[in-house]
């Protein structure tokens, strides 16, 4: 439910995908000495995961909260269960998180937001960290004087499809004029219909926008005999935060395949042998 680490630690580990694979030594202080940055992954991988994050604020977990007004940035939400030190079982309360960076052609900062002990439904890091990391890196963006790379007219916060506009799919390097299908990454093994080649799509964008009355969100693949890494990697293209419980292959899943997972809500797998 939960990995161990600083919020230093957090924006220093999404730094390294902001600064292009290398490490940079975070300071907090002034007149700490300086250690010569180091590569730890490499360009391509990093560029590469730089697009996925930007997939989670355009039609992911962080789309109808992280995102800034003239600016692209990319990002990931976190809701960690936080553990009763007393009983040694996990309480409803979250550790809510996002880590997140801006431009990101050129990123000239990172935001790291953790809030301890958030609740209920609206206690997940899309909810509650997101926000934080949307004002903060606005201002921040600002003040260092940072050129817009989007139109100051462009929606920010919507729950329709239109998020996904031709802006978005630009920066995204996708074709908006053939949308492709919400679908997991096994059914469209081809060239992007969209335009993407190489047999990869990075981001999911549904064919038409909502009706006024339909639920809004990804629709959810079949992980029906899949393992828990193969789970991962379909979640994360999809901009979904998984629920699991057992180990083996996936018996069990809900929503079904092919329903919608509403925004902010998590799909939740069981594994069993």
């Amino acid at each position: 439910h939960e990995i161990s680490v600083t919020v230093v630690q957090l924006a220093q580990a999404c730094s390294i995908v902001a600064n292009g694979g290398f490490l940079v030594r975070p300071r907090l202080l002034a007149d700490s000495p300086r250690i010569p940055p180091q590569q730890v992954i490499r360009p391509e991988t990093a560029i590469m995961m730089r697009q996925m994050m930007e997939g989670v604020n355009l039609w992911g977990t962080g789309k109808l909260y992280a995102r800034i007004p003239g600016y692209t940035s990319g990002g990931k939400t976190g809701t960690a269960q936080m553990i009763d030190p007393e009983t040694h079982k996990y309480t409803h309360l979250h550790n809510a998180s996002y880590m997140g960076f801006a431009p990101v052609t050129n990123p000239r900062i990172v935001v790291a937001v953790s809030a301890h002990g958030a609740s209920g439904m609206a206690g997940y890091g899309a909810q509650v960290a997101a926000p934080v990391f949307a004002t903060v890196a606005a201002a921040a963006l600002r003040l260092y004087g940072v050129p817009k790379d989007l139109p100051e007219t462009q929606p920010v916060a919507s729950a329709s499809a239109s998020d996904a506009g031709a802006n978005d799919l630009s920066i995204a390097g996708i074709d908006s004029s053939v949308p492709p299908p919400l679908v997991s990454a096994e059914d469209s093994p081809g060239p992007n219909p969209g335009g993407a080649s190489g047999g990869r799509r990075l981001f999911f964008i549904p064919a038409s926008a909502p009706s006024p009355n339909q639920v809004s969100g990804p629709k959810v693949p079949d992980l029906r005999g899949k393992t828990m890494r193969e789970v991962l990697e379909t979640a994360e293209s999809l901009g979904m935060d998984v629920d699991f419980a057992g180990s083996g292959l996936v018996r069990a899943q809900a929503p079904a395949p092919g329903d919608v997972l509403p925004v902010g809500e998590h799909l939740r797998v069981r594994f069993g042998n």
